[in-house]
This record gives structure tokens, C-alpha cells and sequence, in this order.
């Protein structure tokens, strides 16, 4: 289902770009690659594997998503009440949204035209 959406959304970005020259509307800077053949065959089977391997981990998340909420720990302090769920939501967005701010943090940003090749 990944590769179907993938391509969908290469195929509309090619019919945004066709339909809006000269429109106002440009797709230039992360689908542009300028004169690089942008797909080669011989890398469809390399992302249909990666889509392969990302699927096997969404199902195993999902599976022990679900053991995990359905564990007794969560039937004993969570489920008591209204208020623990809310702040059993509350704490998890808190930690997820200032992982994701901090994330870059840990990597310094590279220059385009002086650090890569």
C-alpha cells in the first residue's frame, strides 16, 4: 500500500508540475532534481523491499501496541479514572513533541554546496 501511495504521489506531483507552468504554482526545490534521471528501474525492487521490511515493523508495533495496552498495568493505574487517561495522553505527547524539537540537536546541519559531494 506504501509503494501504491508513493507512486500516486510522484504521479500527482508530475501533473501539478505540467498543469502549472507558467500558473504561479512550482514544485522546484525537494521533488527538482534538475537534468538526474530521477527513477531507474533497477530501483524499484530496492524500495519495494524497503516497503517490504517497513510494513513487517508497522505490524510488530502494532501487535505489541496492543499488548501493551491491553496489560494489566494499564488496567490497574490508567483505566482507573478519566483524569489518568488524559494525562497518560498528555505526558506522552509532551515527550514525543520535545524529542522531535530536540532531535536536531544531535546532528549539526551541513552546508548543500561546500559539505556534501
Amino acid at each position: 500500500l506504501g509503494f501504491l501511495c508513493s507512486f500516486t504521489s510522484y504521479f500527482v506531483t508530475l501533473l501539478c508540475k505540467y498543469f502549472s507552468s507558467g500558473s504561479g504554482f512550482h514544485t522546484e526545490g525537494m521533488f527538482d532534481t534538475g537534468n538526474i534521471e530521477q527513477w531507474q528501474l533497477m530501483e524499484i525492487p530496492n524500495f519495494m523491499l524497503l516497503g517490504l521490511i517497513m510494513g513487517a515493523f508497522g505490524a510488530a508495533f502494532n501487535v505489541a501496541n496492543v499488548k501493551f495496552v491491553n496489560s494489566t498495568y494499564r488496567k490497574k493505574l490508567i483505566r482507573v479514572n478519566r483524569h489518568r487517561q488524559l494525562l497518560e495522553l498528555a505526558l506522552v505527547a509532551f515527550v514525543l513533541s520535545s524529542a522531535w524539537f530536540f532531535l536536531p540537536a544531535l546532528s549539526p546541519c551541513l552546508r548543500k554546496d561546500s559539505e556534501f559531494p
